[in-house]
């Protein structure tokens, strides 16, 4: 039987994806939590997907992902026990209990991130962490930058930094001091 950690593996020597160049610092992040839980919006093909329940696999936690469309995923992932697949956007998630890790890889767009983090960061447990992918993501069809833009407007307003993890499209990283108040609703 094929484990998480040899998919991850696989994956990651694998056929290029546009987030391959990010796959060890979202294992390496995971993996820094003793029962990790995290919280990951945008599935697609499962490559994120792989290093964090790799992670779970190792450190006896819990993958919850959301996607607006059904993942191209080994079937066996869905009856592992490590993974909870949720059909639905990232604004209508319900988070069960605090988080280690939020990653968002979703629409790529300035004010969906930045309601994004509003929505779901405070979900994120003092010490935890929030990774966004596409931070460099410019080209054509998108805004540029958008999400590094979204970063750079959203952290100071909560006493917050980020800083830039790398990679061809790039990933920021949020680390969570303290509690972030929930936002107002209406």
């Amino acid at each position: 039987m094929t484990t998480f950690r040899q998919e991850y593996e696989r994956r990651l020597a694998g056929p290029w994806s546009d987030i391959q160049d990010q796959l060890e610092a979202l294992y390496d992040r995971a993996c820094r939590y003793p029962g990790v839980r995290v919280a990951e919006f945008g599935v697609r093909s499962g490559e994120s997907t792989s290093a964090f329940l790799a992670a779970a696999e190792v450190t006896g936690g819990h993958v919850w992902s959301w996607d607006v469309q059904e993942p191209q995923v080994p079937g066996w992932w869905h009856t592992s026990g490590l993974w909870t697949f949720t059909r639905g956007n990232s604004l209508g998630a319900v988070l069960a209990g605090p988080v280690d890790l939020l990653f968002i890889d979703t629409a790529h767009e300035y004010d969906a991130t930045k309601a994004e983090l509003s929505r779901l960061a405070p979900a994120v447990r003092a010490g935890g962490r929030v990774l966004l992918h596409d931070t460099k993501l410019d080209r054509r069809g998108f805004d540029p930058l958008a999400v590094a833009r979204a970063l750079d407007d959203w952290c100071p307003a909560h006493g917050l930094t980020w800083r830039e993890l790398g990679g061809y499209y790039g990933l920021g990283e949020i680390t969570i001091s303290g509690r972030i108040p929930r936002a107002r609703q209406g």
